[in-house]
């Protein structure tokens, strides 16, 4: 594919709203950015992009050559790896976009056991919000989504799902941890850890402390789960998660997870999912089997992975 290199320039500062950000992440200086542009403007006579103080800006026409351009670039990166799947290579890169609780134990697990049949393939791994994941997909940044079910499926095909019930995370000798079930408000009786706030959990917190007229302020806000996991052996505070990101140390006896008892919060599922209208490079539909199948285990044991309290 002759035009493959400014086809995917177009398409990162399309996306990214900046050369200079286009150019960092394609690792290559921003003047040669902007030269494949200015040649890609001058072949096809109207400017595609607008340019402004704090970056570019789409025109009509740029719009329209977007959305022909993802199509392009998706279809030859399919038919590329089908070719170097004829020749027996089985290479090419695969793009999942999953949430941060599944990245840290279950996804690269599940890549290395895949990585060890399918040696030549590559893989592009990145945690986003449940809205952020729906968003990769249908910009085709990523081939794979593991998102929760109830977020929105539209455009998109599910593959499988598992129990992902959301709880509270303790140390083994706190007073949450031997209750079957806790509600929201029971926690907040004690120091809470929580994600960001942006995290899928704030929602349902605020309104629940919010109906029983509780002002909770948190002992930490945090984006690393490895931060938390620390804070939560120092028995620092209680978490709000599943039990994803957590498998190990729920294993090893230093946490315990308590379910919800609120019903939309116990009964919540994550899934694999892929666009409906797009057809999946060979690598990354191996992959989106794989992980289908690492799903349904999940599902019949009820467990993120085996062993797990």
């Amino acid at each position: 594919m002759m035009h493959a290199s400014v086809l995917r320039y177009f398409r990162e500062v399309a996306e990214r709203g900046s050369i200079r950000k286009a150019a960092d992440a394609l690792y290559i200086a921003s003047s040669a950015v902007n030269r494949q542009i200015l040649k890609l403007e001058d072949e096809i006579g109207v400017p595609l992009f607008e340019r402004l103080p704090t970056g570019v800006r789409l025109t009509s026409a740029g719009e329209l050559l977007l959305r022909h351009v993802r199509d392009t670039l998706n279809e030859f990166d399919r038919v590329r790896s089908e070719i170097d799947d004829l020749r027996g290579l089985k290479t090419g890169l695969v793009r999942v976009a999953s949430l941060i609780g599944l990245m840290a134990e279950f996804l690269p697990r599940m890549m290395v056991d895949f990585h060890r049949r399918y040696p030549g393939l590559n893989f592009q791994l990145n945690s986003y919000g449940p809205e952020q994941i729906i968003e990769e997909l249908a910009a085709g940044r990523a081939d794979i989504g593991l998102n929760f079910t109830d977020v929105g499926s539209g455009g998109f095909t599910q593959l499988a799902d598992a129990p992902a019930p959301q709880g509270a995370l303790v140390v083994a000798d706190h007073p949450l941890a031997g209750r079957d079930r806790v509600s929201l408000v029971d926690c907040a009786n004690y120091p809470l850890l929580l994600w960001s706030e942006a995290g899928p959990l704030a929602p349902y917190l605020r309104s629940a402390l919010k109906a029983n007229e509780i002002v909770a302020t948190p002992r930490a806000l945090c984006n690393s789960l490895d931060a938390i996991k620390h804070l939560l052996r120092a028995d620092m505070g209680v978490a709000l998660f599943s039990r994803f990101g957590f498998e190990s140390d729920i294993a090893a006896g230093e946490i315990v997870h308590v379910p919800f008892s609120e019903p939309f919060l116990a009964d919540r599922r994550v899934g694999v999912f892929i666009p409906a209208n797009r057809k999946l490079a060979i690598g990354a539909a191996m992959f989106a089997e794989h992980l289908r199948t690492g799903f349904e285990t999940m599902a019949k044991t009820g467990r993120p992975t085996h062993g797990s309290r």
